[in-house]
């Protein structure tokens, strides 16, 4: 019930921002595409009532955005993290997340936040989380700036949710990435 309910919450904001994608069309206003690299500090692997520590890690991201209005950008973007290994237990993992973003522009200032909201597909490689595994609901927040019209920094707080044998995994990390917009 819970997996469905999640389900149907994305598939419902999916549709929004997919009605919100062909208003910008039917507009003809152009959007940015960007592409990033991201500095994954260790975060906290929680496998049930276990926490393991993460070793610093590296993502791939790529992301359309276009101008909803004046202070906001909305989008949809994918993020794949590089295997990651665990600090405490052999073995390493990753999430490939699919999400819609929003972005709110700070008036005069080249300064947004930020707020995403996906799916994370989980791939775990150990003998430890041996077994079925699933991926789950993503979050995130942060804040980023626009360098030089062409250029993006920013820095945010993510978790990926899912499963490996039918218990709860949660991801949680802080990001750096830099990129550029085309």
């Amino acid at each position: 019930m819970k997996r469905t309910l999640i389900v149907l919450m994305v598939l419902s904001l999916m549709l929004f921002s997919f009605s919100a994608l062909a208003e910008a069309y039917t507009a003809q206003r152009a959007g940015d595409f960007e592409v990033k690299l991201g500095i994954d500090f260790g975060g906290d692997f929680d496998y049930g009532s276990d926490s393991y520590d993460v070793d610093m890690g590296y993502s791939l991201i790529g992301e359309y955005k276009y101008a909803y209005n004046q202070n906001i950008n909305l989008g949809a973007g994918l993020n794949y993290q590089f295997d990651r290994d665990f600090d405490d237990t052999d073995g390493d993992f990753s999430f490939t997340t699919a999400y819609i973003l929003g972005e709110y522009k700070v008036t005069d200032s080249p300064v947004y936040l930020i707020g995403h909201l996906g799916y994370g597909s989980l791939s775990v490689d150990s003998a430890t989380f041996s077994g079925d595994e699933s991926g789950g609901l993503y979050y995130a927040a942060g804040a980023g700036m626009i360098l030089d019209n062409d250029y993006v920094a920013e820095v945010l707080y993510s978790r990926n949710n899912g499963e490996v044998n039918d218990e709860d995994v949660e991801y949680d990390k802080f990001t750096i990435s830099f990129g550029i917009r085309y």
